[in-house]
């Protein structure tokens, strides 16, 4: 589910950041530059908590 992608028509960079999956290919996401993150707050607070996203 995690991924980084254009919302059509948007020209934005989304990625999707949940708890109970994978955080490898949740962390690429952001690395690849998302500019809109759809996260949930437990998984959010983690990654800033761990300076995993800022």
């Amino acid at each position: 589910m995690s991924s980084t992608r254009s919302p059509k028509g948007t020209g934005f960079r989304a990625a999707t950041v949940v708890g109970g999956m994978a955080e490898g290919a949740q962390l690429n996401a952001l690395r690849r530059g998302a500019q809109v993150i759809i996260a949930t707050p437990g998984r959010l607070c983690d990654f800033l908590d761990r300076r995993l996203a800022t």
